[in-house]
């Protein structure tokens, strides 16, 4: 180390190693070719400089040759040394640069990874087998590993046919997958084998893959079904999707973080500034949807016998239907034994929990209306208030745009239900108001007015308009576009929030992952019949826990950010689309 404490020293052996290195490389070119090396070629591989050597003798000798040649020399040279050698320079020039510029082993070997062809991880990780060996490398093992694969084993091959063979399909329908076989490897056929050292005791997933293959199976693609239709960024849906988050952030600007887990205990006695106000509550945000299970719905990706044609059911068959609530805090909606023993003495008609599952059908428990999702949004409300009390805590609900979620009162302003005339089947709305003037929507008789009744008492001009255009124009006035659904109207009226996820926004709602997680495990335990769907159906809920519930509401706020980026890359292409524009003109 101590000949490489001399800076220019060690420039100068560099430069003359990498130049001998290029003539060596340069003569032995030229041997290959048949011409031999040209005269006055210097082909001496001395590396050392000489007294007579003109880049060590002559001050002025550097000049004959610029950085960047000497540079490309210097890497030619580098390159072309064997690994055991390339690893030593490497330690040796990592030791130089520690001592002399980079305390920190992590700089210096990045400072030779900029010399030197390696990563800089590599180099650290040959200064460390070089320390931990005293002053050896330890010898490589690439290529020395004797280890055998039991796809090539003939028992292990034979009992893995015979079990693909008989759980390869559920009633006559494949319905195996990879995963399914590379647990009955690992916890059956490899424990229940005596096999040499050499063969592994646990299978990956790829390995199980190659398996399958090399026993004669082949994966089967069930394709898709059902009818997608994109209206994500229609403008409508776009304004929709502004207004949305604009009223969400306002919401939440107001209340302390709710991001913490159910059972740490919140301390709201000392306030928080957040937003425009001292905050002394947390919001809690509750997301509710439904999902529909079918006994015929298996998983789409399955492994089969080439000879084995996969007959798949026409239908989707019987289905159980779930309504459910979930939330950041505590996972699905429900009460604790305890807390559910105190709340059913104080209110007996409370439930434990607002998950609601019905068999759908005209033979079984009916359909899912308005009246039964009313039903379980009033127990919902009771059991989180119950949960999270007034004082310390207050709810936001968040609802999809369904029929049964925005449905109306009868009495609700909703232009639709009116008839151009009075009388006939339009339903009989609320009294209202329009600029301050209280309006009836009946006459003295209690006969509905009509849209054309009405729109005259508000001063608009109806020549020339149709039906559809009278239910436009009225549509826009404020208490029409302002009347709240029957949902929206309770939620309020109990003192909390409720909003709605716009349209073709399926992934703000992290319900949504909660279903495709449980649909998982029930399309692996698919056995094709309402029977095997009520045993699977509720142990398939259950296996998304709080835990993973905290996950999907935390990729909701990427989300949420990724829309906020996309909003501002799309006004500053609209800025430059514009600038451009008026460069051009």
């Amino acid at each position: 180390m101590a000949s490489l404490r001399g800076g220019k020293r060690t420039q100068q052996l560099a430069k003359v190693a990498a130049m001998n290195a290029a003539k060596r490389q340069k003569a032995s070119n030229q041997e290959e070719l048949g011409s031999g090396p040209p005269s006055g070629t210097q082909t001496s591989t001395a590396l050392a400089p000489s007294a007579e050597d003109p880049d060590t003798s002559s001050p002025h000798a550097t000049e004959s040759t610029t950085d960047e040649e000497m540079w490309d020399c210097l890497g030619t040279w580098v390159r072309s040394l064997p690994k055991e050698d390339l690893k030593m320079l490497s330690l040796v020039l990592c030791e130089f640069y520690r001592r002399e510029k980079c305390p920190l082993v992590m700089d210096a070997a990045d400072a030779v990874a900029r010399v030197v062809p390696r990563e800089e991880k590599t180099i650290r990780r040959w200064r460390k087998d070089f320390r931990d060996h005293h002053g050896e490398f330890s010898e490589s093992r690439k290529g020395k590993y004797d280890r055998q694969s039991i796809i090539y084993d003939e028992e292990c091959k034979r009992k893995a046919l015979s079990w693909a063979r008989e759980n390869s399909t559920t009633r006559g329908k494949p319905n195996m997958t990879a995963t399914d076989f590379c647990v009955y490897v690992n916890t059956d056929l490899l424990l229940n084998m005596s096999l040499s050292p050499g063969f592994p005791r646990k299978i990956s997933l790829s390995t199980a893959t190659r398996f399958l293959h090399e026993l004669g199976f082949e994966r089967i693609d069930s394709g898709k079904k059902g009818v997608y239709i994109d209206g994500h960024e229609r403008p409508d849906v776009v304004a929709e999707r502004g207004r949305y988050l604009e009223n969400l952030l306002a919401i939440e600007s107001t209340y302390l973080p709710p991001h913490l887990p159910a059972d740490v205990v919140l301390n709201v006695e000392q306030p928080v500034q957040t937003g425009n106000c001292l905050a002394t509550k947390r919001l809690v945000t509750i997301f509710h949807d439904e999902s529909s299970f079918q006994s015929n719905e298996d998983q789409r990706f399955v492994w089969s016998q080439p000879d084995l044609t996969p007959i798949k059911p026409k239908s989707r068959g019987s289905g159980r239907m779930v309504s459910d609530f979930i939330e950041e805090y505590g996972g699905y909606l429900r009460l604790t034994p305890e807390v559910f023993a105190r709340a059913n003495v104080d209110n007996p008609s409370i439930a434990c929990e607002a998950r609601q599952i019905i068999e759908y059908g005209e033979n079984r428990d009916g359909y899912w209306t308005n009246d039964k999702f009313i039903h379980q949004v009033r127990q919902a409300v009771l059991i989180a208030e119950v949960k999270y009390p007034r004082e310390s805590y207050s709810l936001l609900w968040i609802f999809d745009q369904s029929s049964n979620h925005t449905a109306k009162s009868e009495k609700a302003l909703v232009a639709s239900r009116m008839n151009v005339g009075p009388g006939g089947a339009q339903h009989k709305m609320r009294d209202t108001s329009y600029q301050g003037i209280a309006q009836r929507m009946v006459d003295d008789e209690g006969v509905a007015k009509g849209l054309r009744q009405v729109l005259l008492e508000r001063g608009i001009d109806i020549r020339g308009m149709k039906q559809k255009d009278m239910i436009a124009e009225i549509s826009t006035h404020e208490d029409f576009r302002n009347e709240k659904s029957i949902v929206e109207s309770y939620i309020v009226s109990r003192g909390h929030y409720c909003l709605f996820i716009p349209k073709y926004h399926c992934e703000l709602n992290p319900i949504e992952r909660v279903w495709g997680h449980a649909k998982k495990h029930t399309r692996a335990y698919c056995n094709y019949s309402i029977t095997g769907l009520r045993k699977t159906m509720v142990p398939a809920l259950e296996t998304v826990h709080v835990d993973l519930i905290r996950k999907f509401s935390g990729k909701l706020g990427i989300t949420f950010k990724l829309i906020e980026m996309g909003k501002q890359l799309v006004q500053n292409l609209k800025m430059l689309s514009r600038s451009t524009s008026l460069i051009g003109g």
